[in-house]
């Protein structure tokens, strides 16, 4: 199916990158963290997934209640509450990493960083063992060790306000 994910399959991935985060920032704590001007991750910015359909893709994430920010014929950009993004792009695009599987499937994770120092720190630290580019913003991309797309920029994230109503738990 195209773009049939249920929301356990988008959970499911999501909980997977943030795994893999947790490995790699421990694995890698001393480069990534010096003890005096630590880098500030923030979490997962955006989710880029390669997909067959792009039209029933659009559909799925509209239906789910993400807002759409931008669409075209080869990129649509929806946002959750937060400012997080999904990225649609069609499977066979070419300027995205390749596909760690077959079918429509996450392409790339960009995570969020609060500082343009944070993104020097992670272009420099990568750059020891693999091809890192960066774009005219800054994002700095590469592909981890297992052949998946990771990025980093800065976050474009905002933080919610609790907008939950008192409970009375006496």
């Amino acid at each position: 199916m195209p773009c049939a994910w249920a929301p356990v399959q988008i959970a499911g991935h999501i909980a997977v990158c943030r795994a893999f985060a947790a490995v790699y920032i421990r694995n890698h704590s001393a480069e990534l963290h010096d003890g005096r001007n630590g880098m500030s991750f923030t979490g997962i910015d955006a989710v880029v997934y390669g997909v067959a359909n792009m039209d029933k893709c659009r559909a799925y994430f509209s239906d789910w209640g993400l807002k759409k920010i931008s669409a075209g014929k080869t990129r649509t950009v929806f946002a959750t509450r937060d400012g997080s993004e999904i990225v649609l792009r069609p499977r066979g695009a070419k300027d995205r990493p390749k596909a760690i599987q077959a079918g429509s499937t996450v392409r790339e994770i960009v995570w969020g960083v609060t500082s343009k120092a944070d993104l020097k720190r992670v272009e420099k630290e990568l750059s020891k063992d693999r091809t890192v580019t960066v774009d005219k913003d800054g994002t700095v991309h590469a592909t981890d060790d297992f052949g998946l797309g990771i990025a980093f920029r800065r976050t474009r994230r905002t933080k919610l306000k609790d907008t939950r109503r008192p409970m009375n738990s006496a």
